[in-house]
């Protein structure tokens, strides 16, 4: 095909189509792309069921919920509506939402995506226990807690939303409640109650918790002794294995025992016995500590070893016989052997071995064996420093009454300390240090009574005292220092300490009384005190009582006023006074000023303007005020009188006075203009006017300011400005100021002709013209001297330019040589002639080239409108008339023009733009289709005249996927249906060729053909 498809042309389910490209040179690809087309059908329908949990009602599941195989869409509640619905709105059960989805081709508008609503609430767990038994010992938890579901969860509370830990304790008679979980994730809102019992079993009992068996016997743990129920024992407090009760019991060890109850709690407290076993012929062997202070030899003695029977004899070795001396030293790490009494029940004589541990610990540390203090602090036994375990202090190396820690040390005396290690010995010598007490003297003065101004605001840091670091407190025996900022008080005692280089404060002080010398402030008449503005008046103004006033701009400015500083209205300003001794009063008195700023004189003329004739004076010149006084300047201070002449130009100022008394500042400045009106002039003192303009009184022309008209040189009535002129009436102009109303001293006559024009004569008042020669206004036929209007009352006139209108009416007045128009208008009606334009027939301007077709073959698909003549032209207007044997030019564009029996030609031509590339119909024929099925009828593809008239053309076959299955040309035969023309067959079906032509320029088509069996 060579007609190109519209883009917007709809596609058509299964259809071809073919697309070429044009590079940047305009040639267009010879071989085209075929591309079929499928259209999908979006109008499915998908529904699905989606579940949401119904237990929480305070997090109902909304519109934002559902869930869809698209992001973004828009849910509406049923099919055709057309209201989205709200994501925030609640899902109800049951319902149905509906949305539209884009499918997998990428079409939208079709597929529906309907979702049913269904809440899912799960039944809580079950149990056939409420109330479950748990023993203490086995510290139950929540995961000991018995229900049946899936995914229990268990809470506190009905209502709580936070489940708790599996391993938190269980606590006796609280209620735990749980939910289960199913398999879509909703938990149970109704919850099952159950209710935690602990059992508690208390430990057995005994009246012997150490518990003595012979050796002999060979006891075991069935022979300890305790009361309780299904008694159980243990050999440590938290063992979890029990021991067996043929186990044999062990000198020295501790056994644990619990007690299980009827319920089969076992105690989780256990019972603790401790077991000797004594043994026939044994040696017991223990080791003994003595602290050598302990002893008044300070070593300890054979007599102080300890045996569990008393009267032993002490041996130095297991065979000696020779018993030792009780008054001898015990030797450190030595054995000391004894031989016990059969007193315990069991058969023989045991050994008891004690080996002596002497222990000596060394006294306490320190770095400052001459230790130094403040007196100031009070020192005591306390404040002594020294490194070691519970140091106590002594008076002497010897003594052995300790010190209290509360005992003040004493200035270059000797303390002694000793230390206690964690064995409870004591060291058995002592550590020295000397005490030295450093008494600084207070600071001194030479004023203990100092005086102050109460206006300084004194502190503490104003008080006078000679020392180092000195420090004030409010007593002499305080211990808050006062602030440096702290204001003084008047008669308060305030004591002083210095502190030396040493560092030590003093602890006697020096006591300083301050006085606060207290001035009054200056008294004031007049609180509020007002003053002239004009009179510039200053601090020194200022009226108080006192002594050596001074002022300041503020109760709290610490800077005086210099006195000639001018005062400001409404302000306030405060003011001391400074006594003898030189204080200045801390309080002020404050005085408000008023500064009374008369306001000039006013006026709503500054330019007044007298006449000379008037002879004005400083009296005439009108303003508003009191008590005016007149200047003859800005700043002049002498009055003028009211009785002198004003002088043209000149300006005048003036103030007034108030009630106040106080003359204005500002002065309003008037300037004085004496008018002299000169006479009215004129360039024509004969004035034409033409009869049509009804010239009245107002079209005189004269110059002045305003002009007043009269009809006699003496009339002192003036004319009305609308008052008709008179042909050759004389007329009197008065030059008046409407401002001043001053007037001219004589008048100025004008003499007035009034000239009428005559009406037009036009013998056509219908005038006729082509409207192909676009005729003008000055086309028109009327005599000379016409001017034209559109209405018979319109004051604008026509230009000559100006087009005529078919139609319309025109209006023709007569002018003179002084412009002057005739009153009465002749009218004239226009009519404008069209020939009409031709009219071209249907594709009459489709040729083909072929024929080398001329204008004359083109003006046979030509028709008149109105049966008149046509004529050609190559553009339009200014164009070249054309000869009906020129040939025609392909795209070229051709103007025909139709004139009528008047000779009026077409306004608007008919544009023909030439196409002689229709040669389709005139060369070769093409079919849609043939059959190779070896019947001989349409067993080849033939394209009529093609090999006759295109000897080099060539044709290309290709199937619907684009691929080459055969080409023909002048040398090959025509397409017999096989793959290359001489293989298998090709299946039946659409099949799309291209001719090329290879002459005359001429471009390929392609077409499409079906192949049939």
């Amino acid at each position: 095909s060579t007609t190109p498809l519209n883009d917007t042309d709809s596609l058509i389910n299964g259809e071809d189509y073919w697309a070429e490209q044009t590079d940047a040179n305009g040639c267009s690809s010879a071989n085209r792309l075929v591309v079929t087309a499928t259209i999908i059908s979006s109008q499915s329908k998908t529904e699905v069921t989606q579940s949401f949990c119904a237990n929480d009602p305070s997090n109902s599941p909304l519109i934002s919920d559902l869930t869809a195989p698209e992001e973004g869409l828009i849910w509406y509640n049923n099919e055709t509506s057309t209201t989205p619905l709200n994501p925030d709105e609640i899902l109800i059960n049951g319902e149905d939402y509906w949305a539209t989805l884009t499918d997998l081709s990428g079409c939208v508008g079709g597929s529906k995506f309907v979702v049913t609503v269904t809440f899912t609430s799960p039944l809580p767990p079950t149990t056939t226990e409420a109330i479950q038994t748990f023993c203490q010992i086995d510290n139950p938890t929540v995961a000991n807690l018995n229900a049946t579901g899936d995914n229990i969860i268990w809470y506190a509370t009905e209502t709580s939303t936070t489940p708790i830990g599996t391993d938190e304790d269980l606590i006796n008679g609280e209620d735990y409640w749980a939910t289960q979980t199913n398999d879509s994730g909703c938990e149970s809102s109704e919850r099952l109650v159950v209710t935690a019992s602990i059992i508690s079993t208390p430990p057995p009992t005994t009246t012997e918790v150490n518990q003595t068996y012979c050796e002999i016997d060979n006891p075991t743990v069935e022979n300890l002794d305790v009361t309780g129920n299904a008694i159980v024992w243990y050999e440590s407090e938290t063992s979890t294995i029990p021991l067996n009760i043929d186990e044999a019991l062990v000198n020295g060890e501790d056994y644990w025992a619990t007690q299980t109850n009827d319920s089969g709690c076992e105690s989780s407290e256990r019972l603790v016995i401790n077991t000797t076993i004594i043994s026939s012929q044994s040696n017991t062997e223990v080791t003994q500590s003595f602290c050598t202070n302990d002893f008044t030899s300070n070593s300890p003695l054979v007599s102080d070893l300890i045996a569990p029977e008393d009267g032993l004899l002490w041996y130095d070795s297991d065979t000696s016989a020779t018993p030792l001396d009780p008054n001898e030293n015990l030797i450190n790490g030595e054995d000391y052997w004894t031989t016990l009494s059969e007193n315990s029940g069991c058969n023989g004589a045991s050994k008891f071995v004690v080996t002596a541990s002497i222990i000596i610990p060394l006294p306490p540390t320190t770095t400052e064996t001459n230790q130094t203090f403040c007196e100031v602090n009070n020192p005591t036994v306390a404040n002594l420093n020294v490194t070691g375990n519970d140091i106590i202090w002594y008076d002497s190396e010897i003594s052995t009454t300790p010190l209290n820690p509360s005992d003040v040390l004493i200035n270059n005396e000797d303390y002694w300390a000793e230390q206690t290690e964690d064995s409870g010995c004591k060291s058995a010598s002592r550590l020295m240090v000397t005490a030295t007490i450093v008494i600084s003297t207070p600071p001194t003065t030479t004023e203990s009574s100092q005086t102050f101004c109460e206006v300084d605001s004194p502190t503490v840091t104003n008080l006078n005292a000679t020392g180092d670091n000195i420090v004030w407190y409010a007593t002499e025996t305080s211990t808050t220092p006062l602030g440096t900022d702290e204001n003084l008080i008047n008669g308060e005692d305030y004591w002083a300490t210095q502190t030396v280089d040493s560092g030590c404060e003093s602890s006697a002080r020096l006591v300083v009384t301050a006085f606060i010398n207290s001035t009054s402030p200056p008294t004031i008449i007049e609180a509020n005190q007002s003053f002239c503005e004009i009179d510039n008046p200053t601090i020194a103004n200022l009226n108080a009582i006192g002594n050596a006033i001074t002022w300041y701009e503020s109760e709290t400015s610490t800077t005086p006023l210099n006195v000639n500083v001018i005062l400001i209205n409404g302000a306030n300003y405060w003011a001391t006074q400074t006594n003898a001794t030189g204080c200045e009063s801390a309080t002020r008195i404050v005085v408000n000023t008023a500064i009374i700023s008369s306001p000039p004189p006013t006026t709503t003329i500054a330019n007044q303007t007298f006449c000379e004739i008037d002879n004005p004076t400083i009296a005439d010149l009108t303003i508003t005020g009191n008590e005016i006084i007149w200047y003859d300047s800005e700043t002049s201070t002498a009055p003028l009188n009211v009785d002198a002449i004003l002088i043209n130009g000149e300006d005048y100022w003036a103030t007034q006075t108030e009630a106040s008394g106080c003359e204005s500042v500002s002065r309003l400045e008037i300037n004085a203009i004496i008018s002299n009106l000169a006479i009215a002039t004129t360039t024509q003192i004969n004035q034409t006017f033409c009869s049509m303009d009804n010239p009245t009184i107002a079209s005189l022309q004269v110059s002045g300011d305003s002009i007043l008209w009269f009809d006699t040189e003496t009339s002192t009535t003036p004319l009305n400005e609308t008052d008709a002129l008179i042909d050759g009436e004389d007329y009197w102009a008065l030059n008046y100021d409407q401002t001043t109303g001053c007037e001219s001293n004589s008048k100025l006559m004008i003499t007035a002709t009034i000239l009428e024009v005559q009406s037009p004569t036009i013998e056509n008042t219908f005038q006729v013209f082509c409207a192909s020669s676009f005729p003008k206004i000055s086309d028109l036929q009327a005599n000379e001297n016409i001017v034209w209007y559109a209405t018979e009352t319109e004051t604008n006139p026509l230009k000559s330019t100006d087009l005529l209108i078919n139609g319309a009416n025109y209006w023709a007045a007569q002018s003179d040589s002084n412009s002057c128009e005739s009153a009465t208008r002749v009218v004239v009606n226009v009519t404008l002639t069209d020939a009409g334009t031709p009219l071209l027939n249907s594709i009459g301007n489709e040729f083909c080239s072929n024929f080398n077709p001329t204008l004359a073959d083109l003006n046979e698909n030509v028709s008149p409108l109105n049966g008149g003549i046509i004529t050609w032209y190559d553009s339009y207007p200014n164009g070249n008339e054309l000869s009906l044997t020129e040939f025609l030019n392909d795209s070229e564009t051709y103007y025909a023009i139709e004139s009528d029996s008047d000779g009026c030609s077409s306004a608007n031509p008919l544009a023909v733009t030439v196409d002689l590339n229709a040669c389709e119909q005139y060369d070769i024929s093409i079919y849609d289709g043939f059959s190779p099925n070896g019947n001989g009828i349409n067993d080849t593809f033939k394209i009529g005249n093609l090999r006759e008239l295109y000897p080099d053309f060539k044709v290309e076959f290709y199937n619907r996927w684009g691929n080459l299955v055969y080409t023909s040309n002048i040398s090959k035969p025509d397409w017999n249906g096989r793959l290359n023309g001489n293989d298998k067959l090709v299946t039946a079906g659409v099949y799309y060729f291209i001719i090329y032509f290879n002459k005359d320029d001429k471009k390929p088509i392609q077409r499409r053909l079906y192949l049939s069996r």
